[in-house]
This record gives structure tokens, sequence and C-alpha cells, in this order.
């Protein structure tokens, strides 16, 4: 492949509808989410190349990445350094910049009631919740349920700390008092720090709910008085810290219920 008779310059219609995707309206019409950077591009590209709508990279790193890159030449734009940084939405992207489709999640492991899933009510920080995200596709969550007041799953800096995580787990939004009507036969557990386990005042179950707070406020007190049991984190070993961070708590939880399953 030539690599500079591909060079090609954005024009300004296109610069502004990448610009758009960072509005969560536009992302949802359009079907798009953006993903930056080197690392994760490359592992989208990897493992799901049916979601490339199209790919803007510099150059160097077609040249550097040619040989693995060739199925996906009809899909890519070569551009110079100084553009990329016109459509970038993170300070940090260098390289490369994705537009990915929106995964369907069409199979039936994804239509199917999980026997272990998180809830996580009103998460604000996008770090959080990509960590979450990346922490079911580690242990195995194929669902993932939040609620319409949570960060959106697709923001650019969410992305980033999901990497190709975004596309293997199902984010699913849904208000509390909906989710318990469809999941009637799973025990919806709170994590509030301030709760001593109850976990012992009931059977041991396998179908769980795991509810993760606010970042700030924990669960809000209506879905702690709807959930039939909680978990708790031990805090004996601290040397003074007064709680952990949202996606630190979500990943230990996880561990634990699925080492004890």
């Amino acid at each position: 492949m030539n690599m500079q008779s591909q060079m090609v310059i954005l024009t300004k219609q296109e610069k502004q509808f990448i610009k758009s995707l960072k509005i969560k309206e536009v992302r949802q019409r359009e079907q798009l989410f953006i993903a930056e950077g080197s690392r994760l591009v490359n592992d989208l590209i990897l493992t799901n190349p049916h979601l490339i709508h199209s790919i803007y990279g510099t150059k160097e790193w077609f040249e550097n990445g040619s040989a693995k890159l060739q199925h996906i030449y009809h899909s890519a734009k070569i551009i110079k350094d100084q553009e990329l940084e016109q459509i970038a939405q993170l300070r940090t992207t260098t390289e490369v910049l994705g537009l990915f489709k929106t995964p369907l999640f069409n199979s039936p492991m994804y239509n199917s009631a999980p026997k272990i899933a998180l809830f996580l009510d009103r998460i604000s920080d996008p770090g959080n919740m990509g960590t979450i995200i990346r922490s079911c596709d580690w242990f195995g969550i194929s669902t993932l349920f939040v609620s319409p007041h949570c960060v959106d799953h697709y923001n650019s800096k969410c992305i980033q700390a999901s990497m190709a995580s975004i596309a293997r787990v199902k984010v699913v939004e849904i208000p509390f008092t909906d989710l318990k009507t469809q999941l009637k036969n799973h025990v919806f557990y709170s994590t509030s720090p301030l709760v001593e386990s109850q976990s012992n005042q009931i059977p041991e179950v396998t179908n769980k709910i795991i509810c993760i707070g606010n970042e700030a406020h924990g669960l809000s007190d209506e879905i702690v008085k709807s959930c039939e049991a909680s978990l708790h984190i031990t805090s004996e070993f601290s040397l003074g810290a007064e709680s952990l961070n949202a996606a630190v708590s979500a990943a230990i939880l996880l561990f634990k219920q699925i080492a004890k399953d």
C-alpha cells in the first residue's frame, strides 16, 4: 500500500460530525462511539472487526501496523497529526482515532437473565464506569445494569477506561424498580459500608444482583431498603481510609462472589 497516496484532508463536515459524537444524543442517533489511542483501537479492530465504521490514523501508525491492518484499509483514512488533534476528544490521544458501531448483543448469552450481575446507582465518574465494565468482562459478567442517572457508558473517558470490554459487556439502562420487577428470582444486595452484612439472614442463593452506589453518596435509601440483604467489605485493616473507590469495591465484590460460586 502506498501510504503517501492515501493521505487525505478531512472536510469541515467530517470534522464536525466526529466532534458531534461527543454529545450523547448524537451517539445514540448515529449508533456510533469513538475510541482513541493505539492500544484501544487495535484491541477493538482485533476482537470486533465487524464494529469498525472508520479509522483515522497517522501515516506512522499505519506503517507500524501495516501487516495487521490490511483488512481495514477500506475503512481507513491517513491524516496528519494536526488533524488528529483537531478531532480528538481526549488530550492524550495520539496516532489513531476510530469510529465504531454500537454493539447489538444479539446472542442468547445476553438475552437471558444473568446469574450474577451488578446494578449501578448514579455512578457519575466515567473512569469508574469504564473500569467497572472492564471488571465485569474479566469476571465473565456479560450484563451490567445501570440507573438512568449514571454517566453515559459511551462517553469517551468511559470507553478509554473500559478498553475493548465495552464491546463485550451489555450495559442496560433501567430504573431500579423496573429491574426488581423483572428479576423476581434474584436476591438484591446493597453494599452500603454503614450496614453490617445481613447475608446470613437468608439462604445462600445463586441468582444475585449486587448494587453499587454513587461515589460520594452511596446507594439511595430507597434502594437500600428494597434490597433483601447486604454485602460488606471489611475495613479492619484500614490505616485510616474511610471508603473505597466505587470501581475497586465492585471488583472486590465480584471476585468474592465468583470465587464463592
